[in-house]
């Protein structure tokens, strides 16, 4: 079912879409990038796992289910699903590869289980991270995968199987591989939100200078999306990015420098069992020229938004202090490594709420 309506950004025919994996980082601000331009949005997630939807005062639709456990039938008004759901994080996976690998796989046969023999299209979401690590490579889309993490064969397995749903099948899809994120809602176990909250709570930052990285906006990251969205070409991939390196040292001091503290940069060494790679950079010149489409926030103002949205969102990310206090040499850091400790915080703030 199409909406015949005409949003802000010119399109004569929004679409309604199923936005898996809604209730995360991503998924919260691409829900409020795309309500903001008239498309209806479903959300469909486990629960309101990290209280992102409570914190952003969410009023639409949510789907309760754990893709790849439960059941799982597609709404039948449903013209795209957006695919996010996974386990994200490269550390992670790491620890947890047998979890990432199942998971990740069987959310999405689940999502093309359901639409097979409808006219609902997928675009999946997939990661810089199935690229290698040969270091000075900036990777266009025709390189051949080679991930060097568990999550990055997830991914890679994902867009296989997608590939093999539509000879099969006929399932229109779309792929997009994107850089490493920043904004609003993202956890701090990630490096830029981490930094921030370590810095504004007066904690050493930790950081290794070894690592390069193409930072985008979520922002940005939702306007190429939602170009995909309205594109004719199927069964296309793209790289989302900004095409630009930058260190994580100069990601800290950027950090330092926006809030008014001292620089204080401590190198980190990589963690036991992991391949350590320098630049991990992809070009992003298909999507600029099939789709014209192009990043619009630098990385100093999308710092110093990130920066503003952590300082007054102090209730939602203090709930992760444990996360973000904690050194990155053992997996403490990452906070799906502890959620039931997270759950019972969250239920003793919303108990102290009630009451």
């Amino acid at each position: 079912m199409s909406i015949k309506l005409l949003n802000k950004g010119g399109y004569s025919n929004l679409k309604k879409i199923l936005i898996t994996g809604g209730a995360g980082f991503l998924g919260i601000n691409l829900y409020n990038f795309l309500k903001s331009k008239g498309y209806q949005v479903v959300l469909l997630d486990i629960e309101d796992r990290m209280r992102r939807l409570r914190n952003s005062k969410f009023d639409g639709e949510l789907i309760k289910c754990n893709l790849g456990v439960d059941p799982f039938v597609c709404p039948k008004d449903i013209d795209v699903v957006i695919h996010l759901a996974a386990w994200p994080h490269v550390d992670y996976s790491y620890y947890e590869p047998k979890r990432t690998l199942k998971n990740n796989i069987n959310s999405l046969i689940d999502i093309l289980e359901s639409i097979k023999n409808t006219d609902t299209s997928v675009i999946l979401a997939s990661s810089v991270e199935v690229y290698s690590s040969d270091h000075e490579m900036e990777f266009t889309e025709e390189y051949i995968p080679k991930p060097v993490s568990p999550y990055g064969i997830s991914k890679t397995s994902c867009e296989s199987i997608l590939e093999n749903y539509n000879r099969c099948y006929g399932i229109p899809y779309k792929i997009f591989r994107l850089t490493n994120l920043f904004g609003a809602y993202q956890l701090p176990d990630r490096i830029i939100p981490r930094t921030i909250s370590r810095f504004l709570n007066d904690l050493p930052i930790e950081v290794d200078d070894s690592y390069w990285r193409d930072f985008l906006y979520v922002d940005d990251a939702c306007s190429a999306i939602e170009k995909l969205i309205n594109s004719s070409k199927y069964s296309e991939l793209y790289n989302i990015s900004t095409g630009v390196n930058t260190s994580i040292v100069d990601i800290a001091k950027l950090i330092s420098e926006t809030i008014g503290y001292g620089e204080v940069v401590v190198n980190e060494k990589s963690l036991a069992g992991k391949q350590r790679y320098n630049k991990l950079m992809i070009n992003n010149k298909k999507i600029i020229t099939d789709l014209n489409w192009e990043p619009k926030i630098s990385l100093p103002e999308g710092i110093k938004k990130t920066i503003d949205w952590y300082s007054t969102n102090s209730e939602w990310y203090k709930q992760f202090e444990k996360s973000y206090s904690s050194s990155r040499k053992n997996k403490n850091f990452i906070i799906d490594c502890y959620y039931q400790i997270i759950k019972n915080i969250i239920r003793d703030i919303d108990e102290e709420l009630i009451r």
